[in-house]
């Protein structure tokens, strides 16, 4: 039967009983069919009666009889059945119309199937009952057997229907449990991480005034004593005083970091020299890098035009890259290339000869104080910050940060630029 829209909202009659009958839910397949609600209606108490003789024999007991088709729907709404046997031609309301009555009354994806059985044998009426809802048409006398096989038919299709809603309805409640859950559990976390983000922001405010008050008088010991002090004594104090920088500048890149992530920061933007940004870095870091015996070298295609970008910042994002790779990599050299497309940069790459990213730490590395290696016996002292802070400079800027590396065969750090900031405008 095809069900009505509009009634969507309506309270399901066919299954009102749902619940009591739960209790009483047969335990096979065979049982379920035999314990189907039939519903037969019929002027003629004689056709009734016979309708209900045969069902019976067949094992059928649930059985209701209606000769007044004006009583349909109450009786739909009192017994919620499985099946209705309806005839045609009836006073009061036709079979017909009872199945429109049933069409507009039952809500949308309720299932009720109607067998129409009728002496009428013009194909008219077979027609405009099949368009009237039903699923099912026999004239009348009918044969026995085949009557059975038709309510078989019918009630199979009813309970792979229901079988088919109800494994719908739990599938349902699942999907809404476990989004229920996941959304808790994502509004956890995130509360989370605001109040990780918060306190760090908070805590790092607090500490550089003690700090800034320690490292004060360790200078100026340092400026008024040092030609008095001991060696052991000055040694100390460039320990104190080298262990205090660290510690501020890791406190400044905490509050960088939480501004970034707090969206305070907005970019300044400027023309970008790339052969001045090149000779910059280079000497900043190449001394660096020749200390620890590496080669070093940054360069930029000749004529390249220049980027419309934050240049403070996208220097600030090459140093914590170059950085990261002079502090990691122990032989071979590190490069810095600006590759460029049509005359205009469309990305930038650091690559060192480091001992290299395993896989399942790729992601790992761009996150707030995580390290390739994050135990305790680390070799490389830090924060953590450095690439977390170069994400989310590149984020602010309109760029990807991205990595290629393999264990042993060191990395290669790009900062891809989108092209509307490839060359700066006339």
């Amino acid at each position: 039967m095809v069900p009505n829209p509009d009634r969507a909202s309506a309270p399901d009659p066919v299954e009102l009983r749902r619940e009591a009958r739960a209790e009483e839910a047969p335990r096979t397949h065979e049982e379920a069919v035999r314990n189907a609600r039939i519903m037969i209606v019929d002027d003629e108490p004689t056709n009734v009666l016979l309708l209900e003789r045969i069902l019976r024999r067949a094992g059928y007991t649930r059985l209701t009889g209606i000769t007044d088709s004006r009583q349909v729907l109450a009786r739909v709404h009192e017994t919620g059945p499985d099946l209705i046997l309806l005839d045609l031609h009836m006073p009061h309301l036709t079979g017909n119309e009872v199945l429109v009555q049933l069409r507009a009354e039952l809500p949308a994806g309720v299932y009720l199937p109607v067998l129409v059985l009728s002496a009428d044998k013009l194909q008219k009426a077979r027609n405009d009952a099949l368009a009237s809802g039903a699923q099912d048409f026999l004239v009348k006398p009918f044969d026995r057997g085949e009557v059975l096989l038709r309510v078989r038919n019918l009630l199979e299709t009813r309970l792979l229907h229901l079988a088919l809603r109800g494994h719908n309805e739990r599938l349902e409640e699942e999907v809404r449990d476990r989004t229920r859950d996941l959304s808790e559990a994502l509004h956890a976390a995130e509360a989370a991480s605001r109040a990780k983000t918060q306190f760090l922001g908070n805590m790092s405010h607090e500490l550089r005034t003690p700090l800034t008050t320690l490292r004060g008088p360790l200078m100026l010991v340092g400026k008024l004593e040092g030609e008095r002090m001991s060696a052991r004594g000055r040694q100390m104090l460039e320990v104190a005083l080298r262990a205090g920088a660290r510690l501020e500048k890791g406190l400044l890149d905490v509050l960088l970091l939480f501004d970034l992530q707090a969206g305070a920061a907005v970019p300044v933007l400027s023309e970008v020299d790339w052969d001045a940004l090149m000779r910059e870095l280079a000497g900043e870091f190449g001394p660096v890098a020749a200390g620890k015996g590496l080669a070093f070298a940054a360069h930029a295609p000749a004529g390249l035009a220049p980027t419309h970008a934050d240049g403070a910042r996208l220097k600030e994002v090459l140093r914590r890259l170059v950085d990261n790779a002079v502090r990691f990599t122990t032989a071979g050299a590190i490069t810095i290339e600006v590759l460029a497309d049509e005359g205009a940069a469309t990305a930038i790459r650091v690559r060192d000869t480091g001992p290299g990213i395993p896989a399942d730490r790729i992601d790992a590395v761009f996150e707030a104080f995580e390290q390739v290696d994050n135990s305790e016996t680390r070799i490389h002292q830090g924060f953590g910050l450095g690439l977390a802070i170069a994400r989310a400079l590149c984020t602010l800027l309109g760029c990807t940060l991205a990595v290629e590396s393999e264990p042993g065969a060191g990395s290669a750090f790009s900062i891809l630029i989108p092209p509307e900031q490839g060359a700066a405008a006339n």
